[in-house]
């Protein structure tokens, strides 16, 4: 294989697994989405665990921005008792989180087990803005983890 054909190859990769990123990060906020959506609507009383999340999101504005520096970028807007998921930058967030690459972010949301302390610790994730909604973020999908028997 030439020099060229590695180049394209490396290329093409990187495309894919930040497409694979992009999906599978849109993908777990969508499905946290809809389980806050259902609870919200009574939807969930049926499935003790999950009766009630929606509590964790009343009165909350918030506006996220996850994402990282291969280009990967995903809005999480919480209003009016309400969360919506955007497959893009969204301006005017309240805090940004930043991922040092596709890699990272993958092996943070597949292997991590929802612990942003340790990427922190060691620069793989840069944050910008008010941290307490952070914390909020964490314990909002940590909740929802234990709740469905996930952690």
């Amino acid at each position: 294989m030439n020099v060229k054909s590695k180049d394209t190859m490396n290329s093409l990769a990187d495309e894919l697994r930040s497409h694979v990123t992009n999906q599978i990060l849109k993908g777990l906020l969508g499905v946290m989405c809809k389980v806050f959506a259902l609870s919200s609507k009574g939807t969930l009383k049926r499935y003790g665990p999950l009766k009630g999340l929606s509590k964790n999101i009343e009165g909350f504005n918030g506006r996220y921005l996850f994402g990282t520096f291969d280009g990967t970028h995903v809005g999480v807007v919480f209003k009016d008792d309400v969360m919506s998921v955007f497959d893009e930058e969204i301006p005017d967030w309240d805090i940004k989180v930043m991922f040092k690459s596709d890699a990272v972010l993958l092996d943070f949301l597949l292997f991590g087990k929802m612990d942003i302390l340790k990427p922190l610790l060691h620069n793989h994730v840069e944050v910008e803005g008010n941290m307490n909604y952070l914390a909020k973020f964490g314990f909002m999908a940590r909740d929802l983890l234990n709740r469905c028997g996930l952690l």
